[in-house]
């Protein structure tokens, strides 16, 4: 077996490089396709498409990695995604050129990160020391100092420099990915019932709603930005707050859970996604909207790990399959319907965010009355199950 702490090391190295690239290219897309004559329209039209890939990919992708283990999809997404993030700098400003390189980027690239989780929920069956929460937390802090700078970066030295960053981040990635060991699949809890404690499916419009609201977010908030006449500056200013808010609420995850039952800690989660989001609908400049941002800690940084716990206690291949969709609820399904809501929303960008809120609100109902009384005080193992 290979050392705990090399193995922890890697992993948070890999989280680190893949967020690298990750937020790189797709935090400042928008910007960049505005920029290049892009209308909101044109832009709400390509992330639809992106979206549509994505959510029927995800089913294929949990099949695929409970046959050959996530490990390897992850290498092999990772691997197909670096030459179409090349491509994506140097195609023609036209829509056909642009999905053509994008969507098969897409579908790769946010298929590596629902493979990376699951590849650290079966590690952490393994090594104690690797926690999901601390995981992700690492690739939070990544996103924050590239966002801090590669804002302001882009500006002088132009927005194509954000495809050589993400091609080298994920290239950085893919090379420590194949150093890790495969893991295993945590064993189902006992007391579960031998699946999980929570029905997923349960959930699953809870989260719908929640996570649209967050993709609204992520949707509108570049346009948003620009609207009201900020540039990439701005944008990276705002994607470096969302990410380094989320750095201590998924840090003390472990010591919350330990204290206060899931039920609790992921419907303060939603109460704040519902805030956020009617913050967002007042009129605001760029750089308070960027300040708004610090709300996603307690958002997004109590939700994700919550649902995360809930997968990690399910065994072997239905663990894989509950990441992948999970993943293409999350990142794609949700995604999907943010960006209609852009592609035909007739007023000021900001009110579009009080339709969200609301969703977030009944979001937040749904999953306080899905979720368990009795969850409340237990032990959090490193691999994220409940003892």
């Amino acid at each position: 077996m290979q050392g705990q702490r090399a193995v922890s090391a890697r992993l948070g190295a890999a989280y680190v490089l893949y967020y690298a690239g990750y937020i790189s290219c797709f935090s400042f897309l928008s910007v960049y396709l505005s920029g290049r004559g892009f209308g909101a329209g044109q832009i709400a039209l390509v992330n639809t498409g992106v979206a549509l890939v994505n959510f029927g990919s995800q089913f294929v992708m949990g099949r695929l990695a409970a046959r050959l283990s996530p490990r390897r999809v992850l290498t092999l997404c990772l691997t197909g995604a670096l030459p179409f993030g090349l491509l994506l700098g140097g195609v023609p400003a036209r829509l056909g050129p642009v999905l053509a390189a994008l969507l098969p980027l897409t579908l790769l690239d946010f298929s590596a990160l629902g493979q990376l989780d699951a590849l650290t929920l079966r590690l952490g069956a393994r090594y104690p020391r690797i926690q999901y929460s601390r995981m992700r937390a690492l690739g939070g802090l990544s996103g924050a100092v590239l966002s801090a700078g590669l804002g302001d970066l882009l500006a002088r030295a132009g927005m194509g420099l954000m495809f050589r960053v993400h091609t080298a981040g994920l290239a950085a990635a893919l090379a420590l990915v194949y150093s890790l060991p495969e893991g295993e699949p945590p064993a189902t809890q006992a007391r579960t019932g031998g699946r999980a404690g929570v029905p997923l499916l349960r959930l699953l419009p809870a989260g719908i709603l929640l996570f649209t609201g967050w993709r609204v977010v992520l949707a509108f908030l570049p346009l948003l930005v620009v609207e009201q006449g900020g540039a990439s500056r701005q944008q990276g200013t705002a994607m470096a707050i969302i990410s380094l808010s989320c750095l201590p609420v998924l840090a003390a995850w472990p010591r919350l859970r330990r204290r206060l039952s899931l039920r609790a800690l992921m419907g303060a989660g939603a109460a704040a996604m519902a805030l956020r989001l009617a913050c967002m609908a007042l009129p605001l400049g760029p750089w308070a909207l960027a300040v708004v941002q610090l709300a996603e800690g307690p958002s997004y940084g109590l939700l994700q790990p919550g649902v995360m716990e809930l997968i990690a206690r399910r065994g072997g291949a239905a663990q894989a399959r509950a990441a992948a969709v999970w993943t293409g609820v999350q990142m794609a399904f949700c995604a999907l319907l943010a960006n209609g809501l852009l592609a035909v929303w007739p007023g000021p960008l900001r009110l579009a965010f009080v339709p969200a809120a609301l969703l977030a609100v009944a979001g937040g109902i749904w999953l306080v009355l899905a979720l368990p009384k009795e969850e409340q005080g237990k032990e959090q193992t490193g691999d994220g199950a409940i003892r």
